[in-house]
């Protein structure tokens, strides 16, 4: 599984400095503008998302206990489905 994780961020990664070093044709400047940083918000969002799994690896008991607290005050979830 985590395999194909880091096979997928290595794509979007390759895609995204692709994005960047993109050159508009002669004539489509205005329409090649934003490629860039397409690219850069691409290449921000894919090192973000590997930082937060990090994260969550290594805290995950206390973000599902935090996230059963908020879960359980906003009373979205029954009772009965509950995890205690």
């Amino acid at each position: 599984m985590i395999e194909r994780l880091c096979d997928t961020v290595v794509v979007v990664i390759f895609f995204a400095i692709s994005l960047m070093r993109v050159s508009a044709p002669a004539g489509n400047e205005a329409e090649f503008a934003q490629v860039r940083y397409i690219g850069l918000g691409l290449l921000g969002a894919a090192l973000a998302g590997v930082v937060a799994l990090g994260w969550f690896r290594r805290r995950s008991a206390d973000a599902i206990s935090g996230l059963e607290k908020w879960l359980k005050k906003l009373g979205f979830i029954p009772e009965r489905i509950s995890v205690e």
